[in-house]
Formats: C-alpha cells, structure tokens, sequence
C-alpha cells in the first residue's frame, strides 16, 4: 500500500467502525404491554447482544464508621483495608 491509499483508507475505515457501533431505532423492539408481560406465561423480548456491552459499575465508596455490611447467617464481614484513596 502505498502513503495516498492508506491516507484514503483511513476515514473510510474510521466511518465504517463508527457505523458498526450504532444500532439504528429500526432495530428497538417495542415493549411488551402489562398484560402479555404477566401471568403463567408470559411473554419475554428476545434477547440482544450488542457490539459493545453497557456496563453498569457501582460508585465505590466507603462504609459508614463502626458498621459493616449485613451477612448471610453463620457468615461475618470484616475490612481487610481501610483508608484508601478512589
């Protein structure tokens, strides 16, 4: 490949990465109304695997001096850490 080819493949390339991470509204399901969505069988959205998963991760924070998190029974939560930075 020659300097000219890869300067000319380089936003052709950029938009077609650009266009595989959007999903078009043509592709949103509607949603299921109360009563198809309850009962002994109700019915469920088919399932979708986009290109790049959403993450949903938790603010760190820390927990409330002198308390711990409530554990199962038989079980007990004790800090192996304290005062670090987020």
């Amino acid at each position: 490949m020659n300097i000219a080819t890869r300067i000319t493949a380089a936003p052709v390339l950029l938009l077609f990465l650009l266009g595989a991470c959007t999903v078009p509204a043509s592709h949103t399901e509607p949603v299921a109304s109360p009563i198809t969505s309850q009962g002994a069988s109700p019915e469920f959205p088919s399932p979708s695997t986009p290109l790049i998963p959403t993450l949903k991760i938790a603010k760190a924070k820390p927990w409330p001096a002198g308390l711990t998190p409530i554990p199962a029974p038989r079980l007990r939560v004790r800090a192996f850490a304290s005062g670090l930075q987020h």
